[in-house]
């Protein structure tokens, strides 16, 4: 996962209570404060259903997901079950809805995404990505959205880790309100939780052993997913190095800066939700509590209100 260089950012997309972060082609589009979650990114899921049974782009999706989007059905948006949005939400509650198109096309970087709306106003950013990149940015975008859902799951059932029976029997029990939980929508938030599942098991084995691809991670919006993975080892021992550079200052960008602010804020409203328990739950809660002029200083110089 590449960039043009370690300040450049493609796409990040960040939208959970107290922040939402609107990144395109390094143009900051906002950065403000918000209350509130957003809803299921069925376009993003459908986008990486897309790249996978495209020619030009499922060469270089890991394997473990071209066999899951086998025979899988785009998601349906009838009578508006779901949330029609890139990211941001466009339903009962609508909040800074962005949509855009996606078209593949056969270069080196074949990913165009283009279009963008943002709550009805056209955007003039136009954005290409490898393959490779656009799936791990549309799967992170696509995993933040769930991981509440998932961390309620956990507190629900007092357990640790998910399993896709757990997650399967949770579906099943939905009952339908005006028709809404049809058996072809159930199947299709299956579906959608399921990817979730088995791309946060397949970060930790194999992608999250270092602390380099860590921050490719972060870089493609995977803010809210490192979170919810706070308390594994090898991203906490990362969290810290964060917490240390963003306390000291060391020589970061504005863009550098929003990341790190991002990050350490969705960590702590996720340990926040687990009484900071945890090793990497009490650090954070420490640097919150004896740094609140700094964290003041650095929203002073990233907020960014959204144009319209």
């Amino acid at each position: 996962m590449k960039g043009k260089n370690k300040d450049y950012l493609p796409l990040f997309l960040h939208f959970e209570d107290p922040l939402i972060v609107y990144i395109l082609d390094n143009q900051v589009i906002s950065c403000s404060p918000y209350g509130g979650y957003g809803s299921y990114p069925a376009i993003v899921y459908n986008y990486l259903l897309k790249l996978t049974n495209n020619e030009v782009t499922n060469k270089v999706i890991p394997k473990e997901f071209q066999d899951f989007f086998n025979n899988k059905e785009p998601l349906s948006f009838e009578k508006q079950q779901f949330n029609t949005c890139f990211i941001g939400s466009n339903g009962q509650w609508p909040v800074h809805c962005l949509t855009t198109s996606l078209t593949i096309q056969d270069t080196s970087l074949p990913v165009l995404l283009h279009d963008f709306v943002l709550v009805g106003v056209p955007l003039e950013p136009r954005i290409e990505l490898t393959a490779h990149n656009a799936f791990f940015s549309f799967a992170n975008i696509c995993t933040n959205a769930l991981c509440e859902l998932f961390n309620h799951y956990k507190r629900k059932h007092f357990v640790q880790v998910l399993n896709e029976e757990l997650i399967t029997q949770e579906i099943h029990n939905l009952k339908s309100m005006n028709g809404r939980y049809t058996t072809q929508y159930k199947n299709q938030i299956l579906d959608m939780q399921l990817f979730t599942l088995n791309y946060l098991n397949f970060l930790k084995e194999k992608i999250l052993i270092s602390k380099s691809s860590i921050s490719e991670i972060l870089r493609f919006s995977g803010t809210r997913l490192l979170a919810y993975l706070s308390n594994e080892p090898i991203v906490s021992s990362y969290l810290k190095g964060v917490v240390k550079r963003f306390v000291e200052r060391d020589n970061l960008t504005d863009k550098e800066l929003i990341l790190f602010y991002t990050l350490l804020k969705a960590v702590h409203n996720d340990q926040y939700k687990q009484n900071f328990q945890s090793d990497i739950g009490k650090v954070i809660k420490e640097i919150f509590e004896a740094n609140e002029k700094l964290f003041l200083n650095v929203e002073e110089r990233i907020y960014k209100k959204f144009p319209i």
